[in-house]
């Protein structure tokens, strides 16, 4: 039972991450998730993610989803996330 509650709550703490707003840390959703309810196309977190990354390194002024559908992050293929899979 021990080994159970100890799973149970290493699995909560994994789905979760501490968001931190001044003084106070809250909890919230890993980025991972958060990508996965924005996204109008309802494409996979995980994959959304690695792009996400790549995103953040780019200087644009787009959106996440705008840079990934029609701007430069539309020729971006990356092997750990192939856009094949993206676009199904």
């Amino acid at each position: 039972v021990r080994q159970l509650e100890k799973a149970a709550q290493k699995a909560r703490a994994a789905a979760q991450e501490r968001v931190r707003h001044g003084e106070r840390a809250m909890l919230g959703i890993v980025p991972k998730q958060w990508l996965e309810v924005l996204d109008d196309k309802h494409r996979y977190g995980s994959l959304l993610y690695p792009y996400f990354q790549r995103w953040e390194l780019s200087r644009t002024r787009m959106s996440f989803f705008q840079w990934l559908d029609t701007g430069r992050g539309a020729l971006v293929d990356l092997p750990e996330a192939p856009r094949r899979f993206l676009d199904e």
